[in-house]
C-alpha cells in the first residue's frame, strides 16, 4: 500500500471517530457546516471539532473524583458569595450561607471523611467578620437588607459553634488556609481540549470547553493564517499525522498503547498547563486591579490586606550584612521605625515585626536595659494603633500578645528598679538609654490604664454566653497581676519620693475597679463559721477589706473632685456588699452626693445608680425595709432600671444616630458585673408591700392619703382588671396574690406565695446567708399582716387580748407588745394597753363606716357650693361692668355670644349638681 493510500485511511479514521464524538456530545445531532452535507469545502464538517477529537484520541481519559465534585459545588457557592459580600448584598448573601450549609450538609460524609476542607474554615469565619462590620451601619440599610443582616448573624454564631477550634485555628495563622480553594478541574496530559470534553461530560458548565476551543483555534491560528479554509486543505496537519504513523512501523495499535516513561511525561505536560493557567489568572487579576484603580483613582501604592486576620510580618533586614551594629546606629533606626506610626502608608503588621526584630537585636548586642524598654513601650504603642477604631475591640491574638509584653516591660522595671527613671516627669530631650541611671520619657501607668480600657471593650464586643468570653475573662487574672505589680513599683518610687500622690491615686484606682464588686470568700467563711452572729462591729476585716479602705483613704485626702467622688461610690457598693450596712449607709450620706450627681459625668452617674441599688439591697437584708424602698425607689419607679445601670439599651422613643448607639454600647457593664435585675424588682415590691398594705388598711376611706409606691399600686390596678386571675407563675403575680390575702390578714397565705421553692429558686438562695434571709422576710410578714388586722378590725373590738394576737399570729408576746406600743405612740391607733390583763384596750375615738362615708358626702357638697358661688360671682360682675349698648348691631351680637355663654354655664351647673 503506498503512502497516499495509509494517509487516507488515517484520515478516515479520525473523521469516523470526531463524528462520534461530536454526536456523544452534543446529543447526537452531528455539527455541519452551513453549506449542507456535501463534501467539499462547503459541506465538509469543521476542522476544529476534527482537531479536538484527534486529541482527545492520544490522550487517557481522566473522570472526577466524588471529592472533587463535592468540593467543587462548594467553592463555586463560595465565589458567588464573596462576589456578593463586595457589594453588600446582604440579601443575597444570606441565600448563599443558606445554600451553602445545605450543600455541605449533603456532602457530609464525603467531607467527614477528607475532613473539612481549609476554604470553607476560611469561608465561614470571613463571614462572621462581615456580618459584624456591616452591623455597626445597619441603621443606614434598607428595611429589607437590615432585616436579612439579622436573620445572616442569627444563623452564623450559631453554626460556628461548631468550628470554633478551626475558626480560632484560622484566626490565628490565616496563612495556613490560604491554600488552592478550587481543585483543579481533571485535566489530560496532552491538552486542555480533552479536559474540557470530560468537565461536560462529568456535569460541570461549559465555560472550559469554550476556552479550550478558543485555545486550539489559536494554535491553528499559529500553524495556517486562513482559519476559514476547510479541513482537507490543511497540508501541514496531513504531513505530521502521516509522519507520526510512520514512526510506528505502519502498526497504529502500538501508538495508543501504554510505554515506560509515558506516565512521567504526561504529568510534566499537566503540571506545565496547570502553571501557564495560573500564571494566566494571576495576570489577568493583575489587569482587571489595575483598572479598577484607573477607574477610581486610586493610588497605586497602596496594597489591599485582608481582612481575616493578623497576617504574619515578613522577616525584615534592619541592618545590612556585615555593618557594624552600634548604639548609635540601633538608636536612629530605632527613630525611623518611630516616626512611620501613624502614617497612611505605614504597615501596622511590619512595624510590629520590625520592632520585635529590633528587640531581638538589642538583647544580642547587649545594649542594655533602658534601650529594650524603650522598644518594649514603642511595641506596646504600635499594638494599640493596629486597631485605630474606637467602636471595634482588639483581636485576641493582640490582646495576648500585648499582656506578654507588659509582663516583659514589669520584669525589667522591677529588676533594675533602682537604675531607673520612667515617667512624665523626664523630658523627650533628656533621655539616658546608654547608661545607667537610665532616663526613659514613659509612662507605664498610663499604658495600664489603655490596657485597662481595651480589656473593658473586649468584654463589652463579646458574647457573653458563648466560651470566647469565658477565656477572655480567664485574662483577668493576668491584668490584675500586671496593676498589683504597677501599685508595688510605684509604692516603692513614693517612698523615694520619685511618685506623686496623683499617679499612685490613679493606679489604686484602677486596682479598685477590679475589686470593689467581688465578694471576699474569706470574709464569708469566717461569718459562716461563727454561725452568722456577727455584726458589723465585731467583725474582723479581711485582707481584700483593709486594701480597699487603704486605698480610698489615700484617694480621699487628693483634691480630684472626680476621683474622690469615684472612690466613695466604689467604696460604699464593696461595704454594702459584705452586709456592712451602717458603715455604707453613712459614708453615702455624709457625701451629700445626691445633692449634686446630676452635674457629674455619666460613668459616674451609672456608678452611683450601681452603689444605691447594692445599698438597698443590703438593707433589705438587714431588715430595713423602709431605707431599701427609698434606695430602689428612684431606680424601679423610672421602669428603665436596665438602662440606668448600664446592663442593656432598651429601645428609645426617639430615633438615635450610630454615633450615640455607639456611645451607649462603651457604657455597658461586662456581664459579669451585672446585677440581678429580677432579684432586684422582687425586694422593691416586697418592700412595697410590706410597707403599703398597712398604710392602705389605716387610710381606707381617705382620699387625699398619699401613696407610698406608685409603682406597686400600679402592679395591684393591672391584676384587677383581669377577669380572672389563676394561680400565680411570676416572680410579680406572686408579689400581687401574697399582698391580695395580707390585706385581709392571712399571714400563713402571704408567706407561702412569697417563700416557696419557686421563689426560692429565682430570689432568695441568691442571698449570701439566704436562711436568715427567709427568717427575717417570715418575721416582717407577722408583724405587717398583725398591724394590718388591727387597722382593718380595731373599730369592732372593745378590747384586745395581746396572748391571742401573739397566738394567732405566732410572734413572741414580747414582740407583739413593742408593734402595739409603736402604733399607739404614732397615733395610728387609739388605744391604751392594760398591763395588769395584758389587753389592748380601744377608745372607740374612730368613726364608724356609716360615719365615714357621711364625712366624705360632706365634703363634696361644701366643695360644689363653693364652686356655685364663685360661677355666680363672676356672672354678676360681667353683666354690671358691660354698661348700655350704643349700636343694634353690635348689641345682637353681644345677645348671641351671652346665650352661648349662658347654655355653656348651665351645662356646667348640671354636670356639677350630677356631680
Amino acid at each position: 500500500m503506498s503512502k497516499f493510500f495509509a494517509m487516507e485511511d488515517s484520515t478516515s479514521e479520525s473523521e469516523s471517530e470526531d463524528s462520534r464524538d461530536s454526536d456523544s456530545d452534543f446529543g447526537g445531532g452531528a455539527r455541519f457546516e452551513k453549506g449542507g452535507r456535501g463534501q467539499g469545502k462547503a459541506g465538509g464538517y469543521r476542522a476544529e471539532d476534527s482537531e479536538e477529537s484527534g486529541s482527545e484520541d492520544e490522550e487517557k481519559r481522566v473522570v472526577k473524583s466524588q471529592k472533587e465534585k463535592k468540593f467543587g459545588e462548594l467553592t463555586s457557592i463560595v465565589k458567588n458569595l464573596r462576589n456578593h459580600k463586595k457589594i453588600n448584598d446582604v440579601s443575597n448573601v444570606l441565600t448563599d450561607f443558606e445554600e451553602l450549609v445545605k450543600k455541605f450538609e449533603k456532602s457530609k460524609k464525603v467531607i467527614e471523611a477528607e475532613g473539612v476542607p481549609n476554604f470553607y474554615i476560611k469561608c465561614i469565619a470571613e463571614l462572621e467578620d462581615f456580618t459584624n462590620e456591616a452591623w455597626e451601619g445597619r441603621k443606614k440599610m434598607s428595611k429589607m437588607a437590615a432585616k436579612s443582616l439579622t436573620t445572616l448573624r442569627q444563623k452564623i454564631r450559631k453554626y460556628n459553634r461548631d468550628f470554633e477550634e478551626k475558626i480560632t485555628a484560622f484566626r490565628a495563622n490565616p496563612e495556613e488556609f490560604d491554600e488552592e480553594e478550587e481543585p483543579p478541574a481533571p485535566q489530560s496530559a496532552g491538552g486542555g481540549d480533552a479536559g474540557a470534553d470530560r468537565d461536560l461530560e462529568d456535569g460541570a458548565d461549559g465555560g472550559g470547553f469554550l476556552a479550550a476551543k478558543q485555545a486550539g483555534g489559536r494554535r491553528r491560528g499559529s500553524q495556517s493564517d486562513d482559519s476559514d479554509e476547510d479541513w482537507g486543505g490543511d497540508s501541514d496537519e496531513s504531513s505530521s499525522s502521516s509522519s507520526s504513523d510512520e514512526d510506528y512501523g505502519g502498526n497504529l495499535a502500538a501508538k495508543f498503547l501504554k510505554r515506560p516513561g509515558k506516565e512521567e511525561e504526561r504529568a510534566a505536560k499537566k503540571k506545565a498547563k496547570q502553571d501557564e493557567k495560573d500564571r494566566r489568572k494571576r495576570d489577568e487579576a493583575h489587569r482587571r486591579e489595575e483598572r479598577r484603580r484607573e477607574e477610581e483613582g486610586e493610588d497605586k501604592d497602596w496594597e489591599k490586606v485582608d481582612r481575616g486576620g493578623l497576617a504574619k510580618a515578613q522577616k525584615v533586614r534592619l541592618f545590612e550584612k556585615g555593618q557594624e551594629i552600634s548604639f548609635a546606629a540601633a538608636v536612629k533606626k530605632l527613630e525611623e521605625i518611630r516616626k512611620g506610626r501613624g502614617k497612611r502608608g505605614t504597615d501596622k503588621t511590619e512595624q510590629i515585626g520590625t520592632l520585635q526584630e529590633m528587640e531581638k537585636i538589642v538583647l544580642e548586642n547587649g545594649f542594655g536595659p533602658g534601650l529594650q524598654i524603650k522598644v518594649i513601650f514603642d511595641i506596646v504603642s504600635a499594638i494599640f494603633d493596629y486597631n485605630p477604631s474606637i467602636a471595634v475591640s482588639m483581636r485576641a491574638e493582640l490582646w495576648l500578645q500585648l499582656l506578654d509584653n507588659l509582663d516583659r516591660l514589669f520584669d525589667l522595671l522591677e529588676r533594675h528598679s533602682s537604675d531607673i527613671v520612667i515617667g512624665a516627669s523626664v523630658p523627650d530631650d533628656g533621655e539616658m538609654l546608654e547608661s545607667a541611671p537610665y532616663m526613659i520619657a514613659e509612662c507605664p501607668l498610663t499604658q495600664l490604664e489603655r490596657m485597662d480600657s481595651e480589656y473593658t471593650k473586649i468584654l463589652q464586643n463579646s458574647d457573653a454566653h458563648s466560651t470566647v468570653y469565658v477565656e477572655r475573662l480567664q485574662d483577668e487574672r493576668r491584668v490584675c497581676s500586671l496593676i498589683d505589680r504597677l501599685v508595688a513599683y510605684m509604692e516603692a518610687k513614693r517612698d523615694k519620693q520619685a511618685c506623686s500622690d496623683i499617679d499612685l491615686g490613679r493606679a489604686y484606682s484602677l486596682r479598685i475597679q477590679h475589686l470593689y464588686y467581688k465578694f471576699d470568700q474569706d470574709w464569708a467563711k469566717r461569718v459562716l463559721q461563727s454561725g452568722g452572729l456577727l455584726n458589723a462591729a465585731d467583725v474582723t476585716e479581711s485582707q481584700s477589706m483593709r486594701e480597699m479602705n487603704r486605698m480610698c483613704q489615700l484617694i480621699y485626702q487628693g483634691n480630684q473632685q472626680r476621683e474622690r467622688t469615684r472612690a466613695i461610690l466604689y467604696h460604699t457598693y464593696f461595704l454594702a456588699l459584705h452586709d456592712q450596712w451602717f458603715r455604707a449607709r453613712d459614708l453615702m450620706l455624709m457625701s451629700s452626693l445626691q445633692q449634686h450627681i446630676e452635674h457629674s459625668d455619666i460613668a459616674t452617674q451609672i456608678l452611683y445608680n450601681r452603689a444605691m441599688v447594692q445599698l438597698g439591697l443590703c438593707a433589705f437584708r438587714k431588715g430595713q425595709l423602709k431605707d431599701a424602698h427609698m434606695a430602689l425607689v428612684d431606680i424601679q419607679s423610672s421602669g428603665r432600671a436596665k438602662e440606668l445601670l448600664a446592663q442593656g439599651v432598651i429601645p428609645a422613643r426617639f430615633e438615635r444616630t450610630p454615633e450615640q448607639e455607639k456611645l451607649e454600647k462603651r457604657r455597658q457593664m461586662p456581664y459579669h458585673m451585672h446585677i440581678n435585675l429580677e432579684l432586684l424588682e422582687c425586694v422593691y415590691l416586697v418592700s412595697a408591700m410590706l410597707l403599703e398594705i398597712p398604710s392602705i388598711a389605716a387610710h381606707e376611706n381617705d382620699q387625699r392619703r398619699r401613696m407610698i409606691s406608685k409603682n406597686f399600686h400600679h402592679v395591684l390596678k393591672i391584676n384587677e382588671r383581669n377577669t380572672v386571675n389563676g394561680p400565680p407563675e411570676s416572680m410579680r403575680e406572686h408579689v400581687v396574690a401574697a399582698a391580695k390575702a395580707m390585706r385581709q390578714g392571712k399571714w400563713q397565705e402571704t408567706r407561702a406565695y412569697i417563700i416557696n421553692d419557686k421563689m426560692n429558686a429565682k430570689v432568695w438562695n441568691l442571698f449570701f446567708q439566704s436562711e436568715n434571709v427567709k427568717t427575717m422576710l417570715e418575721s416582717k410578714i407577722k408583724e405587717e399582716a398583725m398591724r394590718t388586722y388591727l387597722f382593718t378590725f380595731s373599730s369592732i373590738y372593745d378590747t384586745l387580748s395581746m396572748s391571742c394576737l401573739a397566738e394567732q399570729f405566732e410572734l413572741e408576746l414580747s414582740q407583739v407588745h413593742s408593734v402595739v406600743s409603736r402604733m399607739i405612740l404614732h397615733d395610728e391607733i387609739s388605744a391604751s394597753l392594760d398591763e395588769p390583763t395584758r389587753c389592748i384596750v380601744m377608745h372607740k375615738t374612730e368613726p364608724t363606716r356609716l360615719q365615714q362615708l357621711s364625712l366624705q358626702l360632706t365634703e363634696r357638697l361644701s366643695s360644689l357650693v363653693d364652686m356655685n358661688e364663685k360661677i355666680a360671682e363672676a356672672k354678676n360682675i360681667s353683666i354690671t361692668s358691660s354698661g348700655p349698648r350704643q349700636f343694634q348691631g353690635q348689641q345682637q351680637a353681644n345677645r348671641g355670644q351671652y346665650a352661648d355663654r349662658r347654655q355653656v354655664r348651665f351645662q356646667g351647673q348640671r354636670g356639677e349638681r350630677s356631680y
